[in-house]
Order: C-alpha cells, then structure tokens, then sequence
C-alpha cells in the first residue's frame, strides 16, 4: 500500500514538472504576440474613446451650485 502511494506521488510530481516545461515553452512563444495583441487592443480602445469623444459638447471647470437639501449644517 505504502509503494502504491510512493509512485502515484513520483507520478504526479512527474506529470507537473512536464505539464509546467510545456508551459514555458508555449509561454515563451507566444510572448511576441501577446505583446503585439495587448498594445494594438490598446490603441484600437484608444480610437474608439477618441471617436466618442464629442467636441461640441459643453464642457466647464466650474463647481455646480451646491444643494440646500444636500448641504445642510449638521
């Protein structure tokens, strides 16, 4: 019982080491294009708030009125 349980061990740790390499391998080549995908989905983003962005649509840096409901002494 005890050696059955020694080699479904060493057979797990085996299956991880492999399962981790294959990993890094396929990390390692995908890296030029995940780098290539990130940065053209950011600049597509980019685009699309810049065309939504309406540039006749009043825009102020003035603080709104404040409420007499809201800002009541306490």
């Amino acid at each position: 019982m005890a050696l059955s349980g020694f080699f479904h061990t060493l057979n797990t740790v085996i299956l991880g080491v492999l399962i981790g390499a294959i990993g890094v391998k396929v990390s390692e080549q995908l890296e030029a294009q995940t780098r290539l995908i990130s940065s053209l989905l950011l600049v597509f983003m980019g685009l699309i708030y810049f065309a939504m962005h309406d540039a006749s649509a009043p825009h102020e840096h003035v603080p709104k009125q404040p409420s007499p409901i809201r800002d009541w002494p306490v």
